[in-house]
């Protein structure tokens, strides 16, 4: 929960992300909200004067929010709603960067699980530091000229 005993243990948690908290774990418009202010603003701040950014959204129920698309609209960012079934196709970042990461963790975790005492009845799982520990060293291991290499192939 916003606020909770969760969000206040994120300062023990690894630097080199920006954490936020929501009721049942989703984004929803809260967050995504954050997710503007935190992270698309700063990096649409740091474009090459003459870009028209544009940000492509799936048909998720808060991306297709007024108040979230306005608020994307205000600093000056196209919003482009990719139909359903599409994502795979329109959003470069699923496909070519989010299945390498989500790999790496996985493998993280089979790690970590393999060195456990094997006794399932008392299996604590790992910590929320930890975990994102995992994701951040993750995303780290992805090569910069991969992700720039799936970028372009996708937008030609």
């Amino acid at each position: 929960k916003p606020g909770g005993r969760i969000s206040r243990s994120f300062s023990s948690f690894p630097s080199g992300a920006i954490y936020a908290c929501q009721d049942r774990a989703w984004m929803d418009e809260s967050v995504m909200k954050r997710w503007i202010q935190d992270i698309l603003v700063p990096y649409v701040q740091t474009s090459l004067p003459g870009i028209h950014p544009v940000l492509m959204l799936d048909s998720y129920r808060c991306h297709m929010m007024a108040s979230v698309v306005n608020t994307i609209a205000d600093v000056g960012i196209e919003v482009i709603h990719i139909p359903g079934g599409c994502t795979g196709t329109c959003q470069p970042v699923d496909v070519g960067i989010e299945k390498p990461l989500k790999d790496r963790v996985r493998h993280r975790w089979e790690e970590w699980m393999l060195q456990q005492d094997g006794n399932t009845a008392i299996f604590q799982p790992p910590s929320r530091e930890l975990l994102a520990s995992w994701i951040i060293d993750s995303l780290n291991s992805l090569e910069s000229e991969i992700i720039q290499s799936h970028l372009n192939t996708k937008s030609a």
